[in-house]
């Protein structure tokens, strides 16, 4: 009886939820793998990024299409390179593959890649009031769709209790795991130059996060230098814009953001295409 209870319970709230936030939207970028016109020379891009590789005009969520990564790619086939990415969802600097193996596990190419891109580390500015597990991430996203626009001053409503009382998501403990994913990428894919994207610096700072910003920012700088890698700058370009390139919550990117830092990833790739031993090449 008492499981009969909970099920009856579990479908009375799922039929409530539906009848409130309606239907779950599939995540619109599943799927999408850049864009690589027959015809069309084509890089390869591996990108190991957290959600902020997602256009997010409005609220937070999987219901968000791609951003600076599609904005790359048109312009790229303006020049007459298509592009062919495959994204690895990386929660945060932490869960960065260290090993060949790790790397390559998620990897979805025709090849190897001709260029390799990480953007991760949003999650350690991120304060909740409440955990973070399937059931509430999906009930935020469905909310945060359902509210639209609106999701702006919804959270700026609430910005006082969350400085206040919220825990950090995932405290940042340091760049270790970055450096260990430099030297994998240096060793399994030596051909293919490596950018990192630093998360956007934040606009509105609670207690300690200012101190986590400089710390973090200084850390993926220097990890990258000191591999090598090419750190593609975006915070100077996106500095005059403030709220108006970002989302809700005012770290991720919504259009106007996602145009700025396409574009700069986009001139450093085609940098990259330029130079004779890494030109692009029809797809095997």
């Amino acid at each position: 009886m008492p499981s009969v209870t909970r099920e009856t319970a579990r479908t009375t709230l799922r039929r409530a939820r539906h009848q409130i936030l309606g239907p779950h939207v599939p995540d619109p970028t599943r799927r999408w793998r850049g864009i690589a016109p027959a015809g069309l020379p084509t890089l390869r891009l591996a990108l190991y990024a957290d959600c902020g590789w997602r256009e997010m005009e409005h609220a937070h969520g999987t219901h968000t299409p791609p951003g600076w990564p599609r904005v790359v790619a048109e312009r790229l086939v303006a020049q007459g390179i298509g592009l062919e990415i495959s994204v690895v969802t990386v929660a945060s600097l932490d869960a960065l593959p260290g090993d060949p193996e790790a790397l390559t596990r998620w990897l979805r190419l025709s090849g190897p890649p001709d260029a390799i891109v990480v953007a991760t580390g949003s999650v350690h500015y991120s304060r909740r009031l409440l955990p973070s597990n399937p059931f509430l991430d999906r009930l935020r996203t469905d909310i945060g769709r359902r509210m639209g626009r609106h999701a702006h001053l919804a959270l700026r409503a609430s910005d006082p209790i969350v400085k206040t009382l919220a825990k950090d998501l995932v405290p940042y403990r340091g760049p270790d795991a970055l450096a260990a994913f430099l030297a994998a990428t240096g060793k399994t894919f030596p051909q293919a130059p490596v950018g990192v994207l630093p998360v956007p610096a934040l606009l509105v700072h609670s207690r300690g996060r200012r101190a986590t910003e400089r710390r973090l920012q200084a850390d993926v700088r220097a990890a990258a230098t000191a591999a090598g890698a090419q750190v593609i700058e975006v915070d100077e370009l996106l500095a005059p814009h403030r709220a108006r390139a970002r989302g809700a919550n005012r770290v991720n990117l919504n259009a106007l953001g996602s145009r700025i830092a396409g574009e700069e990833v986009a001139r450093w790739l085609l940098s990259v295409a330029s130079a004779p031993e890494h030109a692009p090449r029809a797809l095997d």
